[in-house]
């Protein structure tokens, strides 16, 4: 760990795509940094890096304890321009995450056609840069975590992770998930909240149920194989505009799912 005298303050940003479990990889950064650094600085999740990178920096000069720096944002192209410390993102099957937002925030057509161009633009910005990026798909997330704590890990401390760190960072994140989970059993207006969660969000600019430190909110995990509605069926997924935006961003997606199917497999650390 560096001393306050010979420290470099840095910035790291985790700008995943939108229901691919970018608070996840949120939380795995966040918790791979409070275990390098000694006084971290989390701003809320923001649209613009670029302001809260400004706003870190102006918690710094006040602050000159404070080491480094995380901003959690959707916003793939400034997160690139800005050329941070690291760049953490995720992706996931476009369809898949479509299904997601519409249960979460009852898409019709011209929103999801929206949805589906920003994640081919977004896929687009993950497949031409490479080096300034480290991507995670949404399946090595859920399914092989240990790959992904030990990359961030590893990237953030420079050098290699133990199994000790592996388990208390899981712990830390079945904590947080168990939680969620509970709050969610004990709200009996979740699902109230969660049909009007986009009017409260356009409102009030942020979740009154979010929790600033894990930013988990009700009905925030995510699953795959929805069961859709059948008037979401017929007028978004069967139409032809929105077959097509689907097709192009599944080829793009499953280009950058071969390309990091290293991910995918099970290693003993």
């Amino acid at each position: 760990m560096k001393s306050t005298s010979e420290k470099i303050t840095k910035c790291i940003v985790v700008s995943g795509m939108k229901r691919a479990a970018s608070t996840l990889l949120f939380n795995i950064v966040r918790l791979s940094v409070e275990k390098i650094y000694s006084n971290p600085y989390f701003p809320l999740f923001c649209d613009s890096p670029g302001k809260a990178f400004l706003e870190s920096k102006i918690k710094m000069s006040s602050d000159k304890s404070i080491d480094c720096t995380i901003i959690h944002t959707h916003n793939l192209e400034e997160s690139i321009l800005m050329r941070f410390n690291h760049t953490f993102s995720c992706y996931r099957n476009p369809k898949d995450a479509l299904l997601s937002a519409h249960r979460k925030y009852y898409l019709n057509k011209r929103n999801s056609i929206v949805f589906l161009k920003e994640y081919i633009s977004q896929l687009t910005y993950l497949s031409e840069n490479e080096e300034i990026i480290t991507r995670f798909p949404y399946e090595a997330l859920v399914n092989n975590l240990d790959n992904v704590i030990v990359k961030v890990y590893n990237l953030i401390s420079n050098k290699n992770t133990n199994k000790d760190v592996i388990i208390s960072i899981k712990n830390e994140l079945n904590k947080i998930k168990n939680r969620n989970i509970m709050n969610n059993k004990n709200n009996s207006k979740t699902k109230k909240i969660d049909k009007y969660i986009k009017i409260l969000l356009s409102k009030f600019g942020k979740s009154d149920f979010e929790n600033t430190t894990d930013r988990l909110h009700p009905s925030h995990i995510s699953s795959s194989n929805y069961l859709t509605d059948k008037k979401f069926e017929s007028n978004v997924l069967n139409n032809i505009s929105i077959k097509k935006l689907l097709n192009l961003s599944e080829d793009l997606y499953l280009s950058l799912l071969n390309k990091d199917k290293y991910l995918l497999i099970e290693k003993n650390y």
